[in-house]
């Protein structure tokens, strides 16, 4: 069994699942907590001379990507355990409602088999991750290296699509009519050519 030094990334088949108590990752929790104004992949942000390598930004959308497909999957799960409390059972007496997957009443609901208890808890499976991960580090390597529209550029608009959602979601009033000084610290090739 090979070591991996710290902060190497662990191979794709290694990739635990994300389950339902799963926190997020230190790498998301950098992307996610970042301001409007210094969303970015450099580190410092705005660093013209340390862009990021294939790697880590195929990490970062990766990382964007993973986050929200666990809300979509989690969404879905809640809309439909809605759609069944709505429905009369003959199991629960006609019509006791779920609140997150616990009747009324405060008991939580039986599971058919441990199995499957065990899959309703899983939001993403490690295979799942795996092909993410390969499938966007596959587009990461058809870019072309140019100045502008390059991964970096593709990366740094899905960070800011990613804050944009953010923002609507919390219904954040972070400021979006930033200077150009803000837009040129996000914008490190825009901030070279000054």
């Amino acid at each position: 069994m090979s070591r991996r030094a710290a902060g190497e990334h662990p191979p794709e088949n290694d990739l635990p699942p994300i389950e339902l108590d799963t926190s997020s990752t230190e790498l998301q929790l950098r992307i996610f907590k970042q301001s409007w104004k210094n969303v970015s992949a450099r580190h410092p942000i705005g660093s013209i001379e340390n862009p990021p390598d294939i790697v880590t930004l195929a990490d970062f959308a990766s990382a964007i990507l993973e986050r929200r497909l666990t809300d979509v999957v989690r969404y879905r799960r809640q809309a439909k355990l809605a759609d069944k409390s709505l429905a009369p059972s003959s199991k629960d007496g006609g019509g006791a409602h779920l609140i997150n997957g616990i009747k009324e009443g405060g008991k939580p609901l039986k599971s058919s088999s441990s199995a499957q208890h065990n899959n309703d808890r899983i939001l993403l499976t490690s295979r799942c991750r795996s092909q993410l991960r390969k499938f966007v580090k596959h587009i990461a390597s058809m870019y072309h290296d140019n100045n502008y529209h390059g991964l970096e550029h593709a990366v740094h608009v899905t960070m800011s699509a990613n804050k944009l959602l953010d923002m609507l979601q919390d219904g954040s009033v972070e400021s979006l009519d930033s200077s150009n000084e803000d837009f040129m610290a996000s914008e490190p090739y825009l901030k070279a050519q000054q």
